[in-house]
């Protein structure tokens, strides 16, 4: 039935989790907002609903001073350490946000962004794969797992 199929899919399929540097508040003590990873491992794993979450955390950074964009290469450098450099990739969400960090205002600022993380030490073949070769990559192999599905039936 439906949840073999997903079973199934899971074994076999990679999974992109999206938003992982966005802080994810948790309901119990213990989480920690600089570690995206806190979301996934954090004791119990409970998690508010997505838009309980973002009114949460627009209240507790309101009255914090406006980041600089070379945070975001901070969050990079800290989710490579942890997940290594083949699964970090880097989107815009420019869209349905209050504010940004300040260099990051719109896309036209990400070669900053670039440059940053080159100055500390990535490769341009790290840097290919933060901005869209490892999303391209595991989309090319979850395509070969629908194929092979198909194939299945």
């Amino acid at each position: 039935g439906p949840e073999q199929i997903a079973a199934r899919a899971l074994e076999r399929a990679i999974i992109i989790d999206t938003h992982a540097d966005t802080p994810q508040v948790m309901l119990d003590e213990g989480y920690d907002l600089a570690d995206p990873a806190s979301a996934h491992y954090a004791p119990q794993g409970k998690r508010l609903p997505y838009l309980e979450e973002v009114k949460l955390q627009q209240r507790l950074i309101k009255d914090l001073p406006v980041p600089s964009y070379t945070v975001i290469a901070d969050h990079i450098d800290h989710a490579v350490r942890i997940a290594g450099i083949d699964h970090i990739g880097l989107g815009s969400d420019f869209d349905g946000i209050d504010s940004t960090p300040r260099g990051m205002e719109d896309v036209s600022k990400i070669p900053d962004l670039v440059r940053e993380l080159a100055r500390r030490g990535y490769s341009e073949e790290d840097l290919e794969k933060i901005m869209g070769g490892n999303v391209l990559r595991v989309m090319r192999q979850v395509e070969q797992v629908a194929r092979n599905f198909r194939a299945e039936k």
